[in-house]
């Protein structure tokens, strides 16, 4: 056999094997397919919130699972309406079977097994709180000029909020109930001054109950400030939804999608209050 015989059986071997996988099916050409990954549940215990932070934060869970979906998998997303009390909550959370992600403040009644997602879900707007008033004391309220008048003045709060220990570490007379629908009419009796609510949920919460209450009315010249934020808290048993939600909050607010969302939400009730006319008035967080 010459050297051109030679190189032209070869060639011809070459042509032969390319045609013999290009006319096999696909899948007999095809390496090994990857592993499919499980659907990761999330079981999400909803708080009693305002429609619009409830809408937020299932648009935010949705967007952030969403995207997050080609590196760790298909998902679930459960929304859980029940209130739990702490000692229930925290069993139910350390355990991770029925419920494994809340979204609350971090506090002294904070659940110390669970793991934080450190991303400030609200921006830090959660501290922006105006006020349910008895409509006839305005003029009270629109002479106050200073954190010294404010504090002569009582305010109302839920036991176990987060604000109540920061009202009450600046010295003001925190007057409390363990339910926040005891609070209006504990107000229009005058048993306390003021129920300061953060600013994208008080227009709501006032709807819900003027008609009920008709004595009462949002307050109009001051805004109370403080530093307060709300975090994604994951059950110790579940790390890699922890990571997946970090992941995936930092890879949309890098993309713009986080700013929509909130824009969607919780500016419109935030323009509601009319930041820019009021006077705020600033207390020290613990």
């Amino acid at each position: 056999m010459n050297k051109d015989t030679f190189i032209i059986l070869a060639f011809l071997g070459v042509v032969a094997s390319v045609s013999y996988y290009a006319l096999k099916k696909p899948e007999q050409v095809l390496e090994k397919p990857h592993k499919q990954l499980p659907v990761q549940t999330v079981n999400y215990l909803q708080p009693g919130i305002s429609i619009s932070s409830s809408l937020y934060i299932k648009a935010l869970l949705e967007s952030v699972m969403s995207i997050t979906e080609p590196e760790y998998g298909p998902y679930e997303i459960n929304i859980i309406a029940s209130y739990l009390a702490l000692p229930r909550k925290r069993k139910e959370m350390i355990k991770g079977d029925n419920i494994n992600l809340i979204w609350t403040t971090e506090d002294i009644n904070t659940i110390k097994e669970l793991i934080k997602v450190p991303f400030h879900t609200m921006k830090g707007v959660l501290g922006y709180r105006a006020m349910i008033i008895q409509a006839d004391r305005q003029d009270e309220f629109s002479k106050i000029t200073n954190l010294e008048e404010l504090q002569l003045m009582k305010p109302g709060q839920v036991k176990f909020w987060s604000d109540t220990y920061i009202y009450k570490s600046n010295n003001f007379n925190v007057v409390t109930s363990r339910k926040m629908f005891s609070l209006f009419p504990m107000l229009e009796s005058n048993r306390f001054d003021f129920l300061p609510l953060g600013i994208s949920e008080i227009n709501q919460e006032y709807l819900s109950i003027r008609q009920k209450y008709p004595s009462l009315a949002i307050e109009t010249d001051l805004l109370i400030k403080y530093s307060l934020h709300m975090f994604l808290m994951v059950s110790p048993n579940e790390p890699i939804l922890a990571e997946r939600l970090l992941k995936g909050l930092l890879e949309i607010e890098k993309s713009g999608e986080f700013d929509r969302i909130f824009n969607e939400f919780i500016q419109p009730e935030m323009n509601k209050i009319q930041i820019q006319n009021r006077r705020i008035i600033e207390l020290e967080s613990p």
